[in-house]
């Protein structure tokens, strides 16, 4: 095996693509906050990096289970998938069987994370609920669709929350 002579800014380059994507992924935490790597005289850090789509979902989904235990929810399951889709959570609020969709949005440049569940996607969600039901031995003796609508900071802050009760008739 041959070693080849590589450059110590090519190096330099492959481990802050590497220090990059790994703070993008948020697989280095708190560790890399603060590292300043030298690209042009700007320090790099994890909290300069957006989130992406993926991590703006999974924040608004931890944020709606949140604050669904705070109304008295009990979680049952998150994030139910079968071939025709994926339910985002599914709670128990008193004699209720709750499915519940969580929409998350950076801005409202596009509408608001309420208006984004079109009619297809309701009738989506109402398919999806009664696949999820035939999986049961015992049956709710009610059931409903709610909407959790959160809006984000750039920063990835809530600056709104609303929980919207019996959204999908």
């Amino acid at each position: 095996m041959s070693l080849s002579k590589v450059s110590i800014n090519t190096l330099l380059k492959r481990f802050q693509r590497f220090v990059l994507e790994r703070c993008r992924k948020g697989h280095l935490g708190e560790r890399t906050r603060h590292l300043g790597l030298s690209s042009g005289g700007a320090g790099v850090s994890a909290e300069a990096a957006p989130l992406t789509r993926r991590e703006v979902g999974a924040r608004g989904e931890d944020l709606a289970v949140d604050f669904l235990k705070g109304l008295g929810y009990r979680i049952l399951r998150r994030n139910f998938r079968c071939r025709q889709g994926e339910i985002d959570i599914i709670a128990q609020h008193g004699d209720y069987l709750v499915f519940v969709e969580v929409r998350t949005k950076r801005s409202s440049d596009f509408g608001t994370p309420e208006e984004s569940v079109t009619f297809a996607k309701r009738e989506k969600l109402v398919s999806l609920a009664k696949i999820y039901l035939q999986t049961l031995d015992v049956k709710p003796k009610a059931w409903r669709i709610d909407v959790v609508a959160v809006e984000l900071t750039p920063g990835g802050e809530v600056s709104r929350l609303e929980h919207i009760e019996n959204a999908v008739d």
